[in-house]
Protein backbone atom coordinates (compact mmCIF):
# COMPACT_ATOMS: atom_id res chain seq x y z
CA UNK A 1 0.00 0.00 0.00
CA UNK A 2 2.95 2.42 0.84
CA UNK A 3 4.30 1.65 -2.20
CA UNK A 4 0.99 1.87 -4.38
CA UNK A 5 0.55 5.48 -2.40
CA UNK A 6 4.61 6.81 -3.45
CA UNK A 7 3.38 5.96 -7.06
CA UNK A 8 0.64 7.74 -7.12
CA UNK A 9 2.13 10.91 -5.45
CA UNK A 10 5.19 10.75 -7.53
CA UNK A 11 3.28 10.74 -10.62
CA UNK A 12 0.34 13.33 -9.78
CA UNK A 13 3.40 15.34 -8.56
CA UNK A 14 4.96 15.19 -12.09
CA UNK A 15 2.07 16.04 -13.62
CA UNK A 16 1.77 18.90 -11.47
CA UNK A 17 5.04 19.59 -12.93
CA UNK A 18 4.52 19.27 -16.63
CA UNK A 19 1.27 21.23 -16.76
CA UNK A 20 3.28 24.28 -15.13
CA UNK A 21 0.54 24.20 -12.01
CA UNK A 22 2.99 23.90 -9.36
CA UNK A 23 5.72 26.40 -11.29
CA UNK A 24 2.81 29.11 -11.86
CA UNK A 25 1.22 28.79 -7.90
CA UNK A 26 4.78 29.33 -6.39
CA UNK A 27 5.33 32.65 -8.80
CA UNK A 28 1.72 33.70 -8.03
CA UNK A 29 3.31 32.98 -4.26
CA UNK A 30 6.32 35.42 -5.30
CA UNK A 31 4.54 38.35 -7.21
CA UNK A 32 1.64 38.35 -4.44
CA UNK A 33 4.31 38.93 -1.81
CA UNK A 34 5.69 41.59 -3.57
CA UNK A 35 2.30 43.18 -4.41
CA UNK A 36 1.44 43.01 -0.49
CA UNK A 37 4.88 44.49 0.08
CA UNK A 38 4.10 47.72 -2.07
CA UNK A 39 0.50 48.28 -1.61
CA UNK A 40 0.51 49.64 2.08
CA UNK A 41 3.39 51.60 0.97
CA UNK A 42 1.11 53.49 -1.24
CA UNK A 43 -1.45 54.55 1.14
CA UNK A 44 0.84 54.86 4.32
CA UNK A 45 3.92 55.82 3.18
CA UNK A 46 7.34 53.45 4.01
CA UNK A 47 7.51 50.67 6.90
CA UNK A 48 10.76 52.47 8.25
CA UNK A 49 12.33 56.02 7.93
CA UNK A 50 12.66 59.77 9.03
CA UNK A 51 9.41 62.07 9.14
CA UNK A 52 8.87 65.65 9.68
CA UNK A 53 5.51 66.49 10.86
CA UNK A 54 3.64 70.16 12.14
CA UNK A 55 1.90 69.40 14.96
CA UNK A 56 -1.64 70.98 16.32
CA UNK A 57 -1.85 72.01 19.53
CA UNK A 58 -4.46 71.57 21.79
CA UNK A 59 -4.59 72.90 25.78
CA UNK A 60 -3.81 70.44 28.01
CA UNK A 61 -3.88 70.61 32.36
CA UNK A 62 -3.26 67.67 34.62
CA UNK A 63 -3.14 67.82 38.42
CA UNK A 64 -0.22 65.09 38.17
CA UNK A 65 1.76 67.11 35.55
CA UNK A 66 0.65 70.57 36.35
CA UNK A 67 3.88 71.98 34.23
CA UNK A 68 2.55 70.95 30.92
CA UNK A 69 0.27 73.41 29.44
CA UNK A 70 -0.36 71.99 25.99
CA UNK A 71 -0.72 68.59 23.97
CA UNK A 72 -0.04 67.58 20.40
CA UNK A 73 -0.69 63.97 18.53
CA UNK A 74 1.43 62.18 16.24
CA UNK A 75 -0.25 59.28 14.24
CA UNK A 76 2.59 57.74 12.62
CA UNK A 77 3.08 54.00 14.04
CA UNK A 78 6.52 52.56 15.16
CA UNK A 79 7.75 55.99 16.45
CA UNK A 80 11.02 56.57 18.18
CA UNK A 81 10.89 58.89 21.14
CA UNK A 82 14.60 58.88 21.48
CA UNK A 83 14.74 60.18 17.78
CA UNK A 84 12.57 63.01 18.28
CA UNK A 85 13.37 67.12 17.61
CA UNK A 86 11.22 69.73 18.37
CA UNK A 87 11.54 73.11 16.65
CA UNK A 88 9.20 75.53 17.35
CA UNK A 89 8.82 78.60 14.83
CA UNK A 90 12.35 77.59 13.18
CA UNK A 91 14.38 77.05 17.22
CA UNK A 92 15.13 73.66 18.32
CA UNK A 93 14.01 73.74 21.92
CA UNK A 94 15.77 71.00 24.36
CA UNK A 95 14.20 68.21 25.32
CA UNK A 96 13.36 69.19 28.73
CA UNK A 97 10.33 71.46 27.31
CA UNK A 98 8.23 68.38 26.34
CA UNK A 99 7.83 64.77 27.10
CA UNK A 100 6.73 61.93 24.61
CA UNK A 101 4.84 59.41 25.48
CA UNK A 102 6.53 55.40 24.90
CA UNK A 103 3.31 53.95 24.65
CA UNK A 104 2.39 54.13 21.11
CA UNK A 105 -0.08 56.90 21.67
CA UNK A 106 2.05 59.34 20.16
CA UNK A 107 1.55 61.83 22.45
CA UNK A 108 3.86 65.23 23.14
CA UNK A 109 2.85 67.41 26.32
CA UNK A 110 4.88 70.71 26.18
CA UNK A 111 5.86 73.08 29.30
CA UNK A 112 5.45 76.29 27.34
CA UNK A 113 2.19 77.47 26.03
CA UNK A 114 2.87 77.01 22.16
CA UNK A 115 -0.63 77.26 21.08
CA UNK A 116 0.10 80.33 18.80
CA UNK A 117 3.31 78.73 17.34
CA UNK A 118 4.32 76.92 14.75
CA UNK A 119 5.91 73.83 15.74
CA UNK A 120 7.68 70.94 13.90
CA UNK A 121 8.82 67.84 15.04
CA UNK A 122 11.04 65.18 13.26
CA UNK A 123 11.29 61.47 14.26
CA UNK A 124 12.53 57.92 13.20
CA UNK A 125 9.51 55.56 12.79
CA UNK A 126 9.72 52.09 12.44
CA UNK A 127 6.67 49.11 11.82
CA UNK A 128 7.59 46.43 14.30
CA UNK A 129 8.85 42.96 12.54
CA UNK A 130 5.18 41.49 13.99
CA UNK A 131 2.67 44.43 12.23
CA UNK A 132 4.87 43.95 8.97
CA UNK A 133 4.16 40.52 9.20
CA UNK A 134 0.29 40.97 9.93
CA UNK A 135 0.30 43.12 7.22
CA UNK A 136 1.64 40.96 4.59
CA UNK A 137 -0.53 37.62 6.17
CA UNK A 138 -3.87 39.77 6.38
CA UNK A 139 -4.99 38.11 3.61
CA UNK A 140 -4.31 34.86 3.63
CA UNK A 141 -6.97 32.94 4.60
CA UNK A 142 -8.24 33.67 0.78
CA UNK A 143 -4.97 32.83 -0.90
CA UNK A 144 -4.97 29.51 0.36
CA UNK A 145 -8.96 28.91 -0.52
CA UNK A 146 -7.34 30.12 -4.05
CA UNK A 147 -4.62 27.67 -4.01
CA UNK A 148 -7.48 25.27 -3.06
CA UNK A 149 -9.66 25.75 -5.95
CA UNK A 150 -6.39 25.75 -8.48
CA UNK A 151 -5.27 22.88 -7.43
CA UNK A 152 -7.88 20.92 -5.97
CA UNK A 153 -11.45 21.28 -7.20
CA UNK A 154 -10.85 19.65 -10.59
CA UNK A 155 -7.95 16.44 -9.73
CA UNK A 156 -10.44 13.86 -9.32
CA UNK A 157 -13.62 15.54 -11.42
CA UNK A 158 -11.18 14.96 -14.17
CA UNK A 159 -11.08 11.90 -13.96
CA UNK A 160 -14.85 11.33 -15.01
CA UNK A 161 -15.35 14.36 -16.98
CA UNK A 162 -12.85 13.65 -19.75
CA UNK A 163 -12.85 9.97 -19.34
CA UNK A 164 -9.52 9.35 -18.11
CA UNK A 165 -10.71 7.09 -14.89
CA UNK A 166 -11.42 4.37 -17.69
CA UNK A 167 -7.40 3.85 -18.12
CA UNK A 168 -6.63 5.04 -14.50
CA UNK A 169 -9.10 2.66 -12.63
CA UNK A 170 -8.04 -0.60 -14.40
CA UNK A 171 -4.44 -0.34 -12.40
CA UNK A 172 -4.30 -2.29 -9.18
CA UNK A 173 -4.60 0.24 -7.20
CA UNK A 174 -7.85 1.15 -4.99
CA UNK A 175 -9.25 3.97 -5.40
CA UNK A 176 -8.83 5.33 -1.89
CA UNK A 177 -5.51 5.01 -2.80
CA UNK A 178 -5.34 6.82 -5.68
CA UNK A 179 -7.62 9.93 -3.85
CA UNK A 180 -5.28 9.89 -1.09
CA UNK A 181 -1.94 9.85 -3.75
CA UNK A 182 -3.88 13.13 -5.03
CA UNK A 183 -4.64 14.79 -2.14
CA UNK A 184 -0.81 14.67 -0.92
CA UNK A 185 0.52 15.45 -4.40
CA UNK A 186 -1.95 19.02 -4.18
CA UNK A 187 -1.15 19.05 -0.36
CA UNK A 188 2.62 19.08 -1.14
CA UNK A 189 2.01 21.92 -3.58
CA UNK A 190 0.11 24.26 -2.27
CA UNK A 191 2.44 24.17 0.80
CA UNK A 192 5.16 24.36 -1.08
CA UNK A 193 3.87 27.65 -2.44
CA UNK A 194 3.07 28.91 1.04
CA UNK A 195 6.73 27.98 2.20
CA UNK A 196 8.20 30.39 -0.53
CA UNK A 197 5.46 33.41 0.20
CA UNK A 198 6.80 33.16 4.08
CA UNK A 199 10.36 32.68 2.46
CA UNK A 200 9.86 36.05 0.64
CA UNK A 201 8.28 37.57 3.51
CA UNK A 202 11.08 36.58 5.93
CA UNK A 203 13.51 38.27 3.30
CA UNK A 204 11.18 41.18 3.11
CA UNK A 205 11.16 41.64 6.58
CA UNK A 206 15.05 41.27 6.86
CA UNK A 207 15.77 43.92 4.01
CA UNK A 208 13.32 45.98 5.32
CA UNK A 209 13.57 46.36 9.68
CA UNK A 210 17.00 44.37 9.40
CA UNK A 211 15.00 41.93 11.71
CA UNK A 212 12.56 39.08 11.01
CA UNK A 213 9.66 37.86 13.75
CA UNK A 214 10.57 34.40 15.58
CA UNK A 215 7.27 32.74 14.89
CA UNK A 216 6.22 32.74 11.11
CA UNK A 217 7.69 29.26 11.08
CA UNK A 218 4.18 28.88 13.87
CA UNK A 219 1.88 31.02 11.46
CA UNK A 220 3.01 28.98 8.49
CA UNK A 221 2.26 25.27 10.27
CA UNK A 222 -1.75 27.16 10.44
CA UNK A 223 -1.46 28.00 7.13
CA UNK A 224 -0.82 24.49 6.50
CA UNK A 225 -3.36 23.30 8.45
CA UNK A 226 -6.05 25.65 6.80
CA UNK A 227 -4.77 24.33 3.09
CA UNK A 228 -5.15 20.62 4.36
CA UNK A 229 -8.98 21.44 5.18
CA UNK A 230 -9.63 23.94 1.99
CA UNK A 231 -8.21 21.01 0.06
CA UNK A 232 -10.03 18.63 1.26
CA UNK A 233 -13.15 20.55 0.56
CA UNK A 234 -12.36 20.99 -3.01
CA UNK A 235 -11.59 17.08 -2.78
CA UNK A 236 -15.45 16.38 -1.55
CA UNK A 237 -16.83 19.10 -4.02
CA UNK A 238 -14.79 17.19 -7.17
CA UNK A 239 -16.05 13.80 -5.89
CA UNK A 240 -19.53 14.44 -6.46
CA UNK A 241 -19.56 16.53 -9.04
CA UNK A 242 -20.22 16.26 -12.66
CA UNK A 243 -17.54 18.43 -14.32
CA UNK A 244 -14.57 20.56 -13.79
CA UNK A 245 -16.62 23.96 -13.72
CA UNK A 246 -19.50 23.26 -11.14
CA UNK A 247 -16.71 22.02 -9.16
CA UNK A 248 -14.59 24.94 -9.57
CA UNK A 249 -17.76 27.14 -9.31
CA UNK A 250 -18.92 25.40 -5.84
CA UNK A 251 -15.68 25.17 -4.03
CA UNK A 252 -15.09 29.00 -4.87
CA UNK A 253 -18.31 30.14 -3.78
CA UNK A 254 -18.31 27.91 -0.89
CA UNK A 255 -14.75 28.81 0.73
CA UNK A 256 -14.94 32.17 -0.79
CA UNK A 257 -18.67 33.74 -0.33
CA UNK A 258 -21.04 31.32 1.81
CA UNK A 259 -18.94 30.07 4.88
CA UNK A 260 -17.59 33.87 5.20
CA UNK A 261 -21.54 35.40 4.99
CA UNK A 262 -21.67 32.58 7.84
CA UNK A 263 -19.26 34.24 9.94
CA UNK A 264 -20.27 37.58 9.45
CA UNK A 265 -23.77 36.94 10.63
CA UNK A 266 -23.02 35.32 13.72
CA UNK A 267 -20.07 37.88 14.58
CA UNK A 268 -22.88 40.52 13.99
CA UNK A 269 -25.16 39.09 16.49
CA UNK A 270 -22.33 38.86 18.90
CA UNK A 271 -21.86 34.98 18.53
CA UNK A 272 -18.10 33.18 19.51
CA UNK A 273 -17.61 31.37 16.03
CA UNK A 274 -14.99 28.99 16.88
CA UNK A 275 -16.52 26.25 14.73
CA UNK A 276 -16.33 27.91 11.38
CA UNK A 277 -12.98 27.18 9.15
CA UNK A 278 -12.37 31.06 8.22
CA UNK A 279 -12.60 32.26 11.80
CA UNK A 280 -10.03 29.50 12.75
CA UNK A 281 -7.79 30.30 10.28
CA UNK A 282 -7.94 33.55 11.64
CA UNK A 283 -4.46 32.09 13.74
CA UNK A 284 -2.64 32.32 10.77
CA UNK A 285 -1.91 35.82 11.82
CA UNK A 286 -2.71 36.17 15.29
CA UNK A 287 0.00 33.26 16.19
CA UNK A 288 2.23 35.82 15.21
CA UNK A 289 1.72 37.74 18.98
CA UNK A 290 2.17 34.07 20.20
CA UNK A 291 3.90 35.85 23.43
CA UNK A 292 1.26 38.37 24.20
CA UNK A 293 -2.16 36.67 22.05
CA UNK A 294 -5.57 38.98 22.30
CA UNK A 295 -7.86 37.77 24.43
CA UNK A 296 -11.35 37.77 24.15
CA UNK A 297 -13.23 41.36 24.80
CA UNK A 298 -16.50 41.91 26.04
CA UNK A 299 -17.44 45.90 26.94
CA UNK A 300 -20.71 47.40 26.33
CA UNK A 301 -22.79 44.23 25.69
CA UNK A 302 -20.47 43.96 22.36
CA UNK A 303 -17.84 41.21 22.08
CA UNK A 304 -14.75 40.48 20.58
CA UNK A 305 -13.49 37.02 19.87
CA UNK A 306 -10.17 36.20 18.73
CA UNK A 307 -9.71 32.01 17.45
CA UNK A 308 -8.19 30.24 20.24
CA UNK A 309 -4.53 28.19 18.93
CA UNK A 310 -5.51 24.75 19.92
CA UNK A 311 -8.89 25.19 19.38
CA UNK A 312 -8.98 26.04 15.73
CA UNK A 313 -5.81 23.67 15.37
CA UNK A 314 -8.94 21.15 16.00
CA UNK A 315 -11.34 22.58 14.39
CA UNK A 316 -9.16 22.52 11.27
CA UNK A 317 -7.47 19.24 11.69
CA UNK A 318 -11.22 17.32 12.35
CA UNK A 319 -13.06 19.11 9.51
CA UNK A 320 -9.89 18.10 7.15
CA UNK A 321 -9.93 14.84 8.18
CA UNK A 322 -14.14 14.12 8.24
CA UNK A 323 -14.08 15.98 4.94
CA UNK A 324 -11.51 13.46 3.49
CA UNK A 325 -12.93 10.35 4.54
CA UNK A 326 -16.47 11.04 3.05
CA UNK A 327 -14.03 11.68 -0.01
CA UNK A 328 -12.81 8.76 0.36
CA UNK A 329 -16.28 6.66 0.39
CA UNK A 330 -17.98 8.30 -2.32
CA UNK A 331 -15.12 8.36 -4.72
CA UNK A 332 -14.67 4.56 -4.16
CA UNK A 333 -18.32 4.00 -4.84
CA UNK A 334 -18.49 6.47 -7.79
CA UNK A 335 -18.96 4.23 -11.76
CA UNK A 336 -17.60 5.46 -14.84
CA UNK A 337 -20.69 5.95 -17.06
CA UNK A 338 -20.50 5.72 -20.69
Amino acid sequence: MATQLYTVIRYETLKLLRSRRLLGVVVCSIILAGVAYALPTTYNGPYAGHRETRLYLEPYSSELMPEYTCIAFVTTTGLDPLSFVVQVNGSQISPSEYLVFSDGSGAILFKPNLLLSDVVVDYDFSTTPEQFAITLLDFMPMFIAILAVFLGSDSITREFSERTGFITFTNPVRKEILMLGKFASGLSGGALALFVYYIVLAGLSYFTLGSVIVYLPLSLGYAILYMFFCLAFAFLVGSVSRGITPSVVVTFAMLMLILPAVQIAGEERGENMWFVPGFAAGVVKYSLQYGHYPQDVTQGGASIFYPHLMLSAGVLAVYGLVLLLICGYLFSRREMVE
